[in-house]
């Protein structure tokens, strides 16, 4: 599939015939599977200003929160003993010693805890000692989204402080440490065209990405965006993102991908639809209710109880289990083959 295949596809009126192909990739490729991750979006302080965000620095009007050490760690109690085996960290961007020292500690308290967990993080850019050291305690899998891959777009969403490469080298970094890669993009964001989209897909294809997480653009106030983002068709921002994970499920085949919260915030059968265009990963939100509503990366955002989620298993036919650990196809795949061609080297 070249980018001209994709850019016709991501056009394409006929998105029945789309959804089906892709969903059959989904069936052939990791079968009928959705897994579920629980997500605790531990704090919404940030050291970033991204321009789309609404936890961004500097604004004043996001009431900011930090999950106390002990009740994380209740939280990640509560989660194993209802028996998930993965769940997601998530916070705005910090590099301070306080953050790093925090997620150090809850990584090895779900690990002495239950030693099986499967624990994703999606803290932002950081070193590659940091990623090193959080990998060595027992973290498997980071989510670190591009945003967009083209690079004068990112350069118009971002501050000035904020580096391309360096995204990019953190993606690079985390990959050579061995972690479960994740990246994604945001679709729909302003001046962003269908050329650029179709690079994105590209761009996951040529970063051999083990999980996606893509989400359609919502406008968020108090950001520089949301004026701008006024005129986006939130509704054509979400047939771009189903179309995209569609593609991407095709493309790049046994990779994980999330149906993210922002589709359902969209729509009410935003997650369903998601599955149906061959996402295989749904994130059930743990977060405590008096910290949900501060962790607006967007305005109004959905919350579904995770006991909703699970009745999803009888309309999609699918296997919808907390217990199953999900690791992605493709890097137990090449991670095989990257060992087989040592040993024959």
């Amino acid at each position: 599939m070249n980018k001209n295949d994709i850019v016709n596809l991501l056009k394409t009126n006929n998105t029945k015939s789309l959804f089906e192909t892709a969903y059959a990739v989904k069936l052939a490729e990791v079968g009928p599977y959705s897994y579920l991750r629980a997500l605790i979006e531990y704090s919404n302080y940030c050291q970033r200003n991204c321009y789309y965000c609404g936890i961004r620095r500097d604004n004043i009007n996001c009431k900011r929160y930090n999950i106390p050490l002990e009740q994380a760690k209740n939280i990640i109690f509560g989660i194993n003993k209802q028996k998930y085996a993965s769940f997601l960290i998530q916070s705005g961007e910090n590099t301070s010693k306080n953050f790093i020292s925090e997620i150090s500690q809850l990584i090895e308290y779900a690990k002495n805890l239950n030693p099986n967990f499967a624990i994703v993080l999606s803290v932002g850019e950081q070193t590659k000692e940091t990623y090193k050291k959080w990998f060595e305690l027992g973290a498997e899998r980071y989510l670190l989204r591009i945003e967009t891959s083209d690079k004068a777009l990112y350069n118009k969403v971002h501050p000035p402080e904020m580096s391309y490469e360096n995204r990019i080298r953190c993606l690079i970094n985390l990959k050579e440490i061995g972690y479960q890669t994740g990246t994604g993009n945001l679709i729909g964001l302003p001046n962003q065209t269908i050329e650029s989209l179709a690079d994105d897909i590209l761009f996951f294809k040529k970063m051999d990405i083990d999980m996606l997480g893509l989400g359609p653009y919502i406008p968020c106030k108090d950001t520089p965006l949301f004026l701008t983002g006024k005129s986006v068709r939130i509704q054509k921002n979400f047939d771009f993102a189903l179309k995209t994970i569609a593609i991407c499920r095709i493309l790049l085949k046994n990779v994980n991908i999330a149906a993210s919260t922002a589709l359902q915030t969209i729509d009410t059968e935003g997650y369903i639809k998601g599955i149906k265009a061959g996402a295989n990963v749904i994130m059930p939100n743990v977060t405590p209710d008096i910290y949900k509503k501060e962790y607006s990366l967007y305005s109004d955002k959905s919350f579904v109880d995770d006991s909703q989620i699970l009745n999803y298993s009888k309309i999609l036919h699918e296997t919808i289990n907390p217990s199953l650990k999900g690791t992605p196809l493709h890097y137990i795949e090449s991670t095989s083959s990257r060992t087989e061609n040592k040993e024959k080297s």
